[in-house]
């Protein structure tokens, strides 16, 4: 018995602590729980959530053959895995990286769905903010009137301008 409750304490522990947002829902997929971790990246509490459907988070960015093909996997191999954008509370929409595993009884039967996800907000912006600085740096070396020849750290040569091709007579 005491092993028990110092298994239930340590998982109770892992749901509350985890770094990832946590949902559990029943077979009928209302929500029975969620985390702490939950709570800061969507902005609902579980009091708003629970009994609730996860649809509360959808963004309206993904069609239903989205939806379609992530729970014919899900009721195919028991597990989903992929990035989606979810509404937060506060109307903001943010990609994450969710994981969905259908937890099955002894007969096989399910009785539960454990969603986990991330929010990949920040690195959105980062990838956006060198997409942003590449065509910067494309536009500034498009613009000059100056050969420009770009290099990686072995010498190949990875980019040049069109004053360069007009000076070397080669071709980009």
């Amino acid at each position: 018995m005491r092993e028990q409750d110092t298994q239930r304490r340590l998982a109770a522990s892992v749901f509350d602590f985890a770094s990832e947002g946590i949902t559990i829902t029943g077979a009928n997929c209302d929500i029975l729980a969620v985390n702490r971790r939950f709570t800061e990246i969507t902005g609902y509490s579980a009091e708003e959530v629970i009994g609730r459907n996860p649809r509360v988070l959808s963004s309206g960015r993904h069609g239903p053959e989205f939806y379609r093909a992530m729970w014919q996997s899900v009721g195919a191999s028991g597990h989903w895995a992929g990035e989606i954008w979810n509404k937060c509370k506060s109307g903001e929409v943010i990609p994450e990286w969710l994981s969905i595993t259908a937890i099955r009884d002894a007969a096989g039967k399910v009785t539960n769905y454990v969603a986990i996800f991330v929010d990949l907000s920040e690195r959105f912006s980062a990838e956006q903010a060198m997409c942003d600085s590449e065509e910067r740096m494309r536009l500034t070396m498009d613009a000059s009137l100056d050969a420009v020849i770009g290099m990686d750290r072995e010498g190949r040569i990875t980019a040049w301008n069109a004053e360069a091709e007009r000076m070397l007579g080669h071709a980009r």
